[in-house]
């Protein structure tokens, strides 16, 4: 009634076990309710790995250096799948009654429930290219990044649902890839203790009978210590200490954004996900938000290490400056590893403390300060990147319109 919306009850949640429809007063259903939901008929269909898998595999991954690796960071920072969404959210209300705590551009939204002292962190993720190099390797990353978002807002993961995207699931390839991407989410979601609560799938997402690439949509939900507890992204002081927990893996290039954008290239595989050091990594996390040790967090993800950094930079107003790395420098700034996280701590010794006991690596990355991102082979202005990373989706759209 307050929004001017009609709404009907129709029914109500009972104990017995049973769906019963009536109509009338009379019952003209009634049937076990796990006989519906657990029992219903298998769908099957003829699938097949298709042949052309093989060469796309064995096609370049795309990670050969950039003639200028700052150019190469720009184009990336400005590129449609990186750049700022902020022309999208600004014009919806994203702050859900007051209750957000933490909104678009964080890893997880984190949402403050009305009347309550519990925050849950919710995020989406769908890594279409690294299904299309391999679809269920490419489905237990969509799960492992959308619960490494969660924890990353010092939430603990518990629960996914989904939406499951797929062209012709009469041609046995499609089929084939819908089958492996459910057999990954189902792996995954086993291995990191995140039951499926429900999802859709949507099939026929075709063009002049071109598939879209299979794209599993991830949604994770989870719930932090407290509100209070909660972890953004954003660097939030000069002085605190940048550490990567995780393993670095300068190869990670398969299905990358740098391969795509930098070098028009898809190609290879995705990067090695180990489900047991993931679910350790969210586990440390966890614990290290509920320790108040971690000042910032951000997972490592499109466009690699140099784009996180950037990012937390831009929103939070403060530069850093990177230690010398160890060899080609587009492999450690623009690959894309798993189960890799930026935080930024005021008490490195306790982050350190916590991560061994958990079995996660720790590198230390440098020191957040100053108006510029220094990555030590290249400098680009505070001011710049975030001119880069701000306007170029609404410059983007208004070229296409005008056009």
């Amino acid at each position: 009634r307050r929004w001017g919306l009609e709404a009907s009850v129709l029914g109500e949640v009972s104990k017995d076990g049973r769906l019963k429809v009536l109509a009338g007063g009379e019952t003209v259903v009634d049937a076990p309710a796990e006989a519906l939901a657990e029992e219903g008929p298998v769908y099957q269909r003829p699938f097949e790995r298709p042949a052309w898998l093989d060469e796309v595999q064995a096609a370049p991954v795309g990670d050969t250096a950039p003639p200028d690796p700052r150019t190469a960071f720009l184009q990336l920072l400005s590129s449609p799948g990186i750049a700022s969404k902020r022309w999208v959210w600004e014009q919806y209300d994203h702050m859900i009654f007051l209750g957000t705590l933490h909104g678009p551009g964080s890893d997880a939204a984190v949402i403050r429930l009305p009347g309550t002292d519990v925050a849950v962190a919710i995020t989406v993720d769908g890594p279409g290219r690294l299904c299309y190099l391999d679809p269920y390797e490419g489905a237990l990353h969509a799960v492992a990044e959308a619960a490494r978002n969660v924890a990353c807002s010092g939430a603990k993961p518990l629960a996914v649902t989904n939406c499951l995207n797929f062209g012709n699931p009469e041609k046995p390839d499609v089929m084939w890839q819908f089958a492996e991407v459910v057999r990954g989410i189902g792996d995954a979601c086993r291995a990191l203790a995140t039951p499926v609560t429900g999802g859709n799938v949507s099939f026929y997402n075709e063009t002049m009978g071109r598939a879209i690439y299979p794209t599993p949509v991830i949604g994770m939900a989870g719930v932090c210590h407290s509100p209070e507890q909660a972890v953004g992204f954003r660097f939030r002081a000069d002085g605190d200490v940048l550490l990567l927990l995780g393993s670095p893996d300068p190869d990670a290039f398969g299905g990358s954004e740098y391969a795509k954008v930098v070098n028009v290239a898809i190609g290879g595989k995705p990067p090695a996900l180990d489900l047991v050091a993931e679910r350790r990594l969210h586990d440390l996390l966890f614990e290290a938000a509920g320790a108040g040790v971690l000042r910032s967090a951000h997972d490592v993800s499109s466009g690699g290490l140099a784009v996180t950094l950037a990012e937390s930079a831009i929103a939070g107003g403060k530069g850093f400056e990177l230690s010398a790395f160890e060899g080609e420098p587009h492999r450690a700034l623009f690959a894309e590893p798993a189960s890799c996280v930026v935080v930024t701590t005021d008490d490195e010794d306790a982050l350190r403390a916590l991560a061994d006991g958990a079995g996660v690596p720790v590198t230390r990355l440098g020191i957040v300060g100053g108006d510029a991102l220094r990555f030590g082979s290249f400098d680009v202005s505070l001011e710049e990147a975030t001119a880069a990373f701000e306007t170029a989706l609404p410059e983007r759209l208004s070229a296409t319109i005008d056009a």
